[in-house]
């Protein structure tokens, strides 16, 4: 089923429309796309999704109350955010504030998936610049609060931290 919705961006393309519009429809629109983009070989669904507006769409869900969106959204994020340009979309979309929010949640599936994406994130240069213009007691907890929980999410702050690092704060 992957390597079909692989090659059928016209498939993927209205799960992006389904994602962007009804939103007990989104978040298992965004578990589909994240299940095609988990694995090998998906380099040209990612770019066809950073093209389709699905970053935005992402970020725009990072504010939501519901959590299993908040959690979809994040993990699609991390996924797009793994390319330079999807780093960059992200950024622009204010991705980086919620998913701190997110971090600073007790909800350890939340933590897991905003983990992945900063982690993807602080790695580039606009990336330790968003996060560095962030308060700084907002980001104190945050790396306290990921440092408390499973060893995944501990290497993911401790990358975050280390790349963040090169920066200012």
């Amino acid at each position: 089923v992957r390597s079909f919705f692989l090659t059928r961006h016209d498939l993927l393309d209205k799960l992006v429309v389904i994602a962007k519009g009804a939103h007990e429809k989104a978040s298992p629109a965004l578990k589909l796309i994240h299940l095609v983009l988990e694995g090998r070989h998906n380099e040209g669904t990612a770019n066809h999704l950073l093209q389709s507006g699905c970053i935005e769409i992402c970020a725009s869900h990072l504010r939501s109350a519901n959590s299993a969106l908040k959690h979809s959204a994040s993990t699609v994020l991390a996924f797009l955010a793994v390319l330079d340009e999807g780093k960059e979309k992200a950024i622009s979309a204010g991705a980086v504030e919620p998913l701190v929010d997110m971090a600073n949640s007790g909800d350890k599936k939340l933590q897991h998936s905003s983990s992945s994406s900063l982690m993807a994130l602080a790695v580039s240069n606009s990336g330790k610049k968003a996060i560095s213009k962030l308060d700084e007691s907002l980001l104190r907890k945050c790396v306290q609060n990921l440092l408390r929980s499973d060893h995944i999410i501990v290497m993911n702050a401790l990358q975050i931290i280390a790349a963040a690092a090169e920066d200012s704060k």
